[in-house]
């Protein structure tokens, strides 16, 4: 699938698997799936269990840049402690959209744009790099939706709300889901 100009609304909700990695517990059985990611300097870990972030060594760097982590359907923004402030900014988005293309002036680059749609003219919205992501979803996942959720340090969720994936012909978009 290709970059399109428009960020139209999906008429039928397709019946997907989720997107990023996923493996279900047996019954009775609590699951944790370790991933490790490089990243910079780091190996960067995340225990999981499903879609939840049960620990992470990202807290425990130096960075002061985002990270977002793809797991069982969600997508989940770790926040460093620098940026704690920005999280009264992302709160008030109702709706979180997720668009992947090109970065201007890198148009080499992938990278995403997380829009936090409160429905006003200037909604809170940041970019992130390929490298600032584990699992950088598929094209074929255009107008899916998805669970968003940020996290601060010792993977505690601050907050959690619906999100819609799209693929744009380059960032930044900056345009409500319609």
């Amino acid at each position: 699938m290709g970059y399109i100009d428009t960020c139209p609304k999906l008429q039928t909700e397709p019946k997907q698997r989720p997107i990023g990695p996923t493996t279900k517990p047996r019954r009775g059985q609590r699951f944790k799936l370790l991933a490790v990611f490089r990243s910079g300097l780091m190996d960067l870990l995340i225990e999981n269990n499903g879609p939840e972030i049960l620990s992470s060594n990202f807290w425990d760097s130096e960075t002061s840049n985002f990270f977002l982590s793809v797991n069982a359907g969600a997508a989940r923004l770790l926040i460093p402690d620098s940026r704690i402030d920005e999280i009264e900014k992302m709160v008030t988005g109702k709706l979180v959209i997720l668009s992947r293309g090109p970065c201007w002036p890198q148009a080499d680059k992938d990278a995403i744009e997380i829009l936090f749609d409160d429905g006003s003219k200037t909604p809170y919205s940041t970019q992130l790099m390929a490298e600032q992501i584990d699992n950088l979803i598929p094209a074929s996942a255009h107008g899916r939706s998805l669970t968003f959720s940020a996290w601060r340090k010792n993977a505690v969720k601050i907050f959690e709300r619906p999100a819609r994936f799209r693929m744009v012909k380059r960032l930044p978009c900056l345009e409500p889901y319609i």
